[in-house]
């Protein structure tokens, strides 16, 4: 299991509007998760600084978590 924490938001953003934590979890099904702005992503993050395709996450029994951009 990954869980994150947005570590930055800007001051025009509206905090109500952010996760305050996300939690993935690898399963047989599913070990690779895409995270971006678009409700097209696995995670969508609802952030400025954060683009509509922002980068994948996967996790490999080997090596753990990796983040691809």
């Amino acid at each position: 299991m990954l869980r994150a924490r947005p570590a930055w938001v800007s001051a025009d953003e509206n905090r109500d509007m952010v996760q305050n934590e996300i939690m993935l979890e690898s399963s047989n099904k599913q070990n690779k998760f895409s995270i971006g702005r678009s409700n097209r992503r696995d995670v969508e993050l609802k952030l400025k600084a954060v683009s509509a395709d922002h980068c994948k996450i996967e996790y490999s029994k080997d090596k753990g978590w990796l983040i691809h951009e």
